[in-house]
């Protein structure tokens, strides 16, 4: 447990210690009934050694720790002994998930599912079929499956996602908007832009019920909203949205600090008003936008940004001169 302190403190040098200290503990201990507790402990100890190795970004180092893991907790599964099973199934589905998250890190997505897949079948077994620990890896099953495309596939786990979110924890529960998000992005992706809408204004309502007008959730709902408006060709809908998430954005000193997300929402801004023929209003976001960054020192992201905004000033300024 100290270890695991120190590991979300992202101390992982320390908490690795603390874990090799705990490996050799173990090894010196005499332990009954047949040594299944020992397993246990010893598959959870790989388990933990894996995530420090995810954390460094040495993924290889990580998926070796956890095969380990789960080679260790297999043999408390196949003793099928009650009072450990439990325990193992967990502690394998556990594992399971985190090779799933590595090997969707690494791009083999493929191996992602199946790992994902076979942590679906393990906390089945341990939890049963409506648990939110279900609705939570067919997201992840879902977010495969939208990366590499497969959007009839992605719309199946999201489904099942809902269902079992809403189940566990109920239709206005934040853990349910997710999945609700999640799954307007596919409606989106596949041009089904009205069915789209409907979920994030869903998901909308779900993060301002429980965190009000003003919280960052809201700020990402709203931008695929404009999104969603901009594809659908409603530049004043998509305007009026990506507005709304810029004065929310303003007024969070979270998001302000981390900045990408207030110059983002002005690049798209200086974008539709263009694209509107409204060059008067893109100036006037262009010069927001120059100030924003001048008196940030957001650094590179931020001039990149600016160098777009100042190429999209510039292509509209021959329609401006052909209008007039």
């Amino acid at each position: 447990n100290l270890g695991l302190v120190y590991m979300k403190q992202k101390e992982f040098d320390t908490s690795k210690q603390i874990f090799e200290w705990g490996t050799g503990l173990m090894k010196k201990i005499d332990v009954n009934n047949d040594s299944l507790y020992e397993c246990m402990v010893f598959a959870n100890l790989f388990n933990n050694f894996g995530c420090i190795h995810y954390q460094s970004e040495n993924m290889s180092e990580a998926e070796a720790c956890c095969i380990d893991a789960f080679n260790i907790s297999k043999k408390v599964i196949e003793s099928s002994k009650s009072e450990m099973l439990y325990r193992a199934q967990r502690c394998a589905a556990t594992i399971f998930y985190n090779i799933g998250v590595i090997k969707a890190c690494q791009g083999t997505y493929k191996e992602a599912t199946i790992s994902f897949n076979w942590c679906l079948t393990m906390q089945e077994r341990a939890l049963g079929r409506n648990h939110m620990v279900i609705a939570t890896v067919q997201s992840n099953i879902g977010l495969i499956y939208l990366e590499i495309g497969r959007l009839n596939g992605a719309i199946k786990a999201f489904l099942h996602a809902l269902r079992v979110a809403r189940l566990a924890k109920g239709s206005n529960h934040p853990d349910t908007g997710r999945v609700l998000f999640h799954l307007g992005n596919v409606h989106r992706i596949r041009c089904e832009y009205e069915k789209a809408l409907q979920v994030y204004e869903k998901t909308l309502s779900i993060e301002r019920l429980n965190w009000g007008m003003n919280h960052p959730e809201t700020i990402a709902t709203l931008c695929e909203i404009g999104n969603t408006f901009c594809l659908m060709g409603d530049l004043d809908k998509a305007v009026s949205a990506f507005n709304e998430a810029l004065v929310i954005a303003k007024t969070i000193s979270e998001c302000c600090s981390k900045g990408k997300i207030v110059l983002d929402i002005l690049l798209q801004l200086i974008r539709l008003n263009i694209e509107n023929g409204r060059i008067d209003e893109a100036n006037k976001w262009h010069r927001e936008l120059a100030n924003v960054i001048e008196h940030s020192g957001y650094g590179k992201d931020a001039n990149e940004i600016f160098e777009i905004a100042q190429m999209l000033e510039y292509v509209a300024r021959p329609s401006a001169a052909g209008a007039a």
